[in-house]
Formats: C-alpha cells, structure tokens, sequence
C-alpha cells in the first residue's frame, strides 16, 4: 500500500508541475512577461490556501517555534524565493529541453547538501549513480535548444538551491519527533517566507512594466491573465504539498531522482507540441 501511495503522489506531481511549467511558458512568458511577479502570486495563493485549510477541525497546525523559524523555516523560504525567481527568469531566457539539461544535476546537489547537514551518507556508488544519471538526461536532450549564459546561471544557482532546500527540507519532516513538521505545517509556514522573500525584487524590477501593460490590456485580457496566474497559484500550492509529503514518505534525494525523469517527460510532451504546430502552420 505505501508504494500505491508513493506512486500516486509522483503522478500526481509530475501532472501539477508539467503543467505549471508549460503555463508559464505558453500563456505567461509572452503576454505577462514578469516571472517574480508571478513567483510572489503563487506564494501568496498557496499562503492564503493554507490558512483556510488550517481553520478546518483535524487540519488545525502547532505553533512555529523561534528554532525552527530560523534554523529551517527562513532559510527554506529565502532558497524557494531564489530558486523560483532565477528558474523563471533562465525559463524566458532558456528552451524548456536545454532547462532540463541543467535540471538533470539536481540529484548532485541535493546530496552534496544532505551530506553536509546530515541527512544522507555519503557513497560513491550512490554518487556515481547520480553522474550516470545526470550525463544521461545531458544526452537524451542533446542539441535541443539554445542558450544564453544569463540563462544558464540564473538556472544553475536555481539548481543549487534547490538542492540545499530540498536537504533542509528532508531535516525538517524527517527530524527528531519534537521539531518535526507534517506537510501542511511546512507550506503554511514557508510560503510566507518566500513570497516576503520575492516582493522587494518584485517591485524593483518589475512594478513600472507591469502597470504599463495593465494600462494597454483590454478588460478581456485582464481577466485572461489573473485567471491564468490564479490557476498557476493553486497548481503551486498542491505542488508544494505534494512534494513535502513526498520527501517526508520518501526522502529528499528520491524525490529529486524521480524529478529529473518529470524533466524528461516534460520536454518529449514539449517536443511533440511544438513539431506538431510546426507542421499545421
């Protein structure tokens, strides 16, 4: 039974995540084109999400201890912060395929981390696995798609933290029983976090030009658009709870093998897309 749920989870993820990837890609990249905006969105939706689901009798949350916050809780947040806002930057800057390329090093990272923080032993079977893995995913994207090097250092520093939030991750669900975490205790917690994280470089960068598209859009657009982000952030929110459960019924590492193979679906789905309106154009 706990492989059935194990299973169901992954297919669940994979679904949420190949499907905010394309949104974002398809009907945001062009006609809204500012990716920390759209970061802070989603972090404020699966915020809100959080706090209305933990009302519910049964779903209630213990409170946040000070330790906790800081040692797991900020630095999870502040990494999210940065691994979304450079990931969605290198998306306008970077085909989907070569994404995937640089995705493929996430298992490297994750246990470079984990190792350090205690999560996971080191191996060097285990670590000649990852590279395997890694050259392989390189290789089956192979020649698919330019780049540009701000691309492929914004999606690079997106990869490293994400392996360290997906080690601090692993800590704070699989922990000593007292500072441990479900969950829903940890989306409700750091997605504030994030999006606190994410609103200064928001409005920095990204203020001027989006109240000068608002000003051009057509009411109909407008709708399209809040529609799309809207959807973008509950797709978020059940990610980000389908990924800590999985990490907490799994652990961190395997999550993130099984999310270099979502890449590849990911970009075989893109392919076939995008010939297919080659072809019928």
């Amino acid at each position: 039974m706990k492989i059935l749920h194990i299973a169901f989870f992954i297919v669940l993820w994979y679904f949420l995540s190949s499907s905010i990837i394309f949104a974002t890609k398809w009907e945001i990249t062009d006609k809204f084109p500012f990716p920390l905006f759209v970061t802070f969105n989603s972090n404020l939706i699966t915020s809100l999400l959080a706090v209305v689901i933990t009302k519910f009798p049964g779903c209630r949350q213990r409170p946040l201890s000070k330790e906790s916050f800081f040692k797991f809780v900020l630095p999870i947040g502040a990494c999210v912060a940065v691994e979304i806002g450079c990931s969605n930057v290198a998306l306008k800057l970077l085909e989907v395929s070569f994404s995937t390329v640089l995705k493929g090093s996430a298992p490297i990272f994750v246990m470079f981390w984990a190792v350090i923080l205690g999560a996971e032993v080191f191996s060097w079977r285990l670590m000649a696995s990852l590279l395997m893995i890694a050259i392989g995913i390189g290789l089956a994207t192979a020649g698919e798609g330019e780049f540009k090097v701000l691309g492929l250092v914004l999606m690079l520093i997106s990869v490293a933290m994400s392996g360290f939030r997906w080690a601090l991750t692993h800590t704070l669900l699989q922990g000593a029983e007292e500072g441990r975490m479900t969950p829903l205790n940890a989306m409700l917690y750091t997605s504030p976090i994030t999006g606190l994280f994410v609103l200064p470089f928001a409005l920095g960068f990204e203020i001027k030009g989006i109240v000068g598209l608002v000003a051009e859009l057509s009411t109909a657009e407008k709708w399209r658009i809040f529609a799309v982000l809207s959807a973008i952030g509950v797709f978020v929110a059940f990610l980000l709870l389908t990924e800590y459960t999985l990490v907490r019924a799994t652990s961190s590492l395997t999550v993130s093998v099984a999310g270099i193979f979502k890449e590849l679906v990911s970009v075989r789905v893109l392919t076939r897309k995008t010939l297919r309106t080659f072809c019928e154009s």
